[in-house]
Protein backbone atom coordinates (compact mmCIF):
# COMPACT_ATOMS: atom_id res chain seq x y z
CA UNK A 1 0.00 0.00 0.00
CA UNK A 2 1.21 3.47 -0.85
CA UNK A 3 -0.13 6.42 1.12
CA UNK A 4 0.19 10.11 0.35
CA UNK A 5 -1.40 13.09 2.02
CA UNK A 6 -2.25 16.67 1.22
CA UNK A 7 0.12 19.00 3.05
CA UNK A 8 -1.56 20.98 5.82
CA UNK A 9 0.78 23.97 5.76
CA UNK A 10 1.78 23.23 9.35
CA UNK A 11 5.33 21.88 9.11
CA UNK A 12 5.16 20.01 12.45
CA UNK A 13 1.92 18.27 11.46
CA UNK A 14 3.23 17.41 8.00
CA UNK A 15 6.40 15.87 9.46
CA UNK A 16 4.37 13.94 12.05
CA UNK A 17 2.02 12.61 9.38
CA UNK A 18 4.87 11.62 7.07
CA UNK A 19 6.56 9.81 9.97
CA UNK A 20 3.34 8.09 11.04
CA UNK A 21 2.70 6.78 7.52
CA UNK A 22 6.26 5.52 7.08
CA UNK A 23 6.49 3.69 10.42
CA UNK A 24 5.24 0.21 11.25
CA UNK A 25 3.43 -0.14 14.55
CA UNK A 26 5.60 -1.76 17.22
CA UNK A 27 8.93 -0.49 15.93
CA UNK A 28 9.36 2.67 18.03
CA UNK A 29 10.80 1.92 21.48
CA UNK A 30 8.81 3.62 24.21
CA UNK A 31 5.87 4.24 21.88
CA UNK A 32 4.95 0.82 20.48
CA UNK A 33 1.51 2.02 19.33
CA UNK A 34 2.98 4.61 16.95
CA UNK A 35 2.79 3.68 13.27
CA UNK A 36 0.50 1.75 10.97
CA UNK A 37 -0.35 -1.89 11.65
CA UNK A 38 1.74 -3.96 9.19
CA UNK A 39 -0.81 -6.82 9.21
CA UNK A 40 -3.03 -4.65 7.01
CA UNK A 41 -0.74 -5.48 4.10
CA UNK A 42 -1.75 -9.16 4.27
CA UNK A 43 -5.47 -8.48 3.85
CA UNK A 44 -7.47 -8.50 0.63
CA UNK A 45 -7.87 -5.01 -0.90
CA UNK A 46 -11.34 -4.24 0.48
CA UNK A 47 -10.48 -5.35 4.01
CA UNK A 48 -7.12 -3.56 3.80
CA UNK A 49 -8.81 -0.28 2.86
CA UNK A 50 -11.20 -0.53 5.82
CA UNK A 51 -8.49 -1.58 8.28
CA UNK A 52 -6.13 1.15 7.11
CA UNK A 53 -8.81 3.84 7.39
CA UNK A 54 -9.75 2.80 10.92
CA UNK A 55 -6.14 2.47 12.05
CA UNK A 56 -5.14 5.81 10.54
CA UNK A 57 -8.07 7.69 12.08
CA UNK A 58 -7.20 6.31 15.53
CA UNK A 59 -3.48 7.05 15.15
CA UNK A 60 -4.01 10.62 13.91
CA UNK A 61 -6.34 11.27 16.84
CA UNK A 62 -3.75 9.90 19.28
CA UNK A 63 -0.50 11.22 17.83
CA UNK A 64 -1.40 14.39 15.92
CA UNK A 65 -3.52 16.42 18.35
CA UNK A 66 -5.71 19.13 16.87
CA UNK A 67 -6.09 17.30 13.55
CA UNK A 68 -8.26 14.52 12.22
CA UNK A 69 -8.64 12.59 8.99
CA UNK A 70 -11.02 14.45 6.71
CA UNK A 71 -11.05 11.95 3.84
CA UNK A 72 -9.21 8.99 2.37
CA UNK A 73 -9.57 8.23 -1.33
CA UNK A 74 -8.42 4.79 -2.38
CA UNK A 75 -7.36 3.70 -5.84
CA UNK A 76 -6.91 -0.04 -6.38
CA UNK A 77 -4.98 -1.06 -9.49
CA UNK A 78 -5.78 -4.14 -11.54
CA UNK A 79 -2.94 -6.01 -9.83
CA UNK A 80 -4.35 -5.27 -6.35
CA UNK A 81 -1.98 -2.47 -5.34
CA UNK A 82 -3.63 0.20 -3.23
CA UNK A 83 -2.91 3.91 -3.24
CA UNK A 84 -4.42 5.97 -0.42
CA UNK A 85 -4.74 9.73 -0.79
CA UNK A 86 -5.35 11.32 2.59
CA UNK A 87 -6.61 14.74 3.59
CA UNK A 88 -6.37 16.04 7.16
CA UNK A 89 -8.32 18.86 8.73
CA UNK A 90 -7.99 20.87 11.90
CA UNK A 91 -10.44 20.13 14.64
CA UNK A 92 -9.42 16.88 16.23
CA UNK A 93 -9.23 16.49 19.98
CA UNK A 94 -6.36 18.35 21.61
Amino acid sequence: MRATFELTGNNDVDISMRTLLSTYEGTVPGERGFGIDPDILDENPNDAKNSFALDLREKVQEFIPGYEVDSIDFIVSDDGKINANIKLKEGGEN
